[in-house]
């Protein structure tokens, strides 16, 4: 069974300091939070922009403190990356050789 995002989330904010042994910064609670608001409103989103249903959901943790989204479904894989020093930013493709999307929120 999948990962929610909420869990996804929670196991990214409990990462801690050095998480990645290569000096990784830990992921603020309101970072989490923007993730956290974001990635349930982007399916919604995506669908009414591009008329695109994503699919099933991981949350990754991403560098300076970012969050990557990720979804992946039949025939769309989107990113989006949520930073604490940016806005949001997505990025899809087709996975049967159509046009890509991408834009900021």
């Amino acid at each position: 069974m999948a990962e929610s995002l909420e869990e996804g989330i929670r196991r990214i904010e409990a990462l801690k300091h050095d998480w990645d042994g290569e000096g990784a910064q830990a992921y603020s609670p309101e970072i989490c939070a923007l993730a956290l608001k974001i990635g349930n409103e982007f399916p919604e989103f995506i669908e009414k922009k591009h008329g695109i249903k994503i699919g099933e959901l991981s949350a990754s943790p991403s560098v300076n403190g970012g969050i990557d989204l990720h979804w992946r479904g039949d025939n769309y894989e989107v990113l989006l990356f949520v930073s604490p020093n940016k806005s949001p930013q997505y990025y899809g493709d087709n996975l049967n050789g159509g046009n890509a999307i991408r834009g900021t929120i």
